[in-house]
């Protein structure tokens, strides 16, 4: 199951993940409501949506992160077992 994301800029900047329990209003979030709840249930909960993947199985999620205005994401990394793995953008 992957996991530690990391973002990494144009600018050499490199970026964690964000939770979606970060993101509060106090943080400076815009923060919305919804009556669907399996959207709200599902919002970027990637550990959880990840919990039940067996072999063979596909699950989608997302990930979050929280990158200036003026850098442009090039590359994402993340971890599988003990192997470290890296995804070009374009």
């Amino acid at each position: 199951m992957p996991c530690c994301f990391e973002l990494y800029t144009d600018k050499g900047r490199e970026y964690e993940r964000r939770f979606y329990y970060q993101m509060t209003e106090e943080r400076g979030y815009e923060i919305f409501r919804s009556v669907d709840k399996k959207y709200a249930e599902n919002l970027c909960d990637y550990n959880r949506l990840m919990h039940d993947l067996y072999p063979e199985k596909e699950m989608e999620g997302c990930v979050v992160f929280e990158v200036r205005e003026d850098e442009k994401p090039v590359k994402i990394g993340f971890s599988i077992s003990f192997g470290s793995y890296y995804v070009e953008l374009s």
